[in-house]
């Protein structure tokens, strides 16, 4: 079977701070209104294939599936902030938010965060006899952002080994 999905996300957050004549960050602005302004964006984008292969279905020679699959994922953030302060004292919080340039205005902090993304190929196998006895495989490399220029690859390999001992005719219980 083959099987592939894609998905976006995007994030949008204001968060709007007002402080007015008692806070403790106003008393550092000569006891005035000050406020704050932040915008945070956040982007995703996801794809994901996967092809999966029943190689041998039979009780006899037992069970072996293969699954070949490949990811790709991007993300992107940024926030800017504004600020201002030394706003006049009879301003409200509402007022301080809605007339920002009114206030004596601090420089605008934006930043753009490296854009993460990551490019995964992985593959299993599995290998079943007679319902009791299990082998699995897999491999799966990825390439990071994250990881340090000339080394964004990286191999990792797993196994696992299983017996099913309730199926064996010792466990078994019998019905009379």
């Amino acid at each position: 079977s083959v099987s592939s999905s894609i998905g976006m996300k995007a994030t949008f957050l204001e968060t709007q701070r007002a402080y007015g004549l008692r806070t403790s960050q106003a008393v550092q602005f000569g006891n005035l209104p000050l406020a704050s302004i932040r915008n945070d964006r956040r982007s995703t984008f996801k794809n994901t294939n996967l092809v999966t292969y029943t190689a041998i279905k039979s009780k006899r020679a037992g069970n072996l599936k293969f699954l070949f699959g490949e990811e790709f994922s991007n993300d992107k953030d940024r926030y800017e902030i504004s600020q201002s302060k030394y706003f006049p004292s009879y301003f409200s919080a509402k007022q301080t938010l809605a007339n920002m340039s009114l206030g004596t205005a601090e420089p605008n902090v934006s930043y753009i965060y490296p854009n993460e993304s990551m490019l995964s190929f992985f593959t299993r196998g599995e290998y079943e006899l007679r319902n009791k006895y299990l082998c699995k495989l897999t491999l799966r490399a990825d390439r990071s952002s994250k990881f340090k220029k000339g080394n964004q690859w990286g191999v990792f390999p797993s196994y696992s080994l299983a017996w099913r001992l309730s199926e064996e005719p010792v466990w078994k219980i019998e019905e009379k």
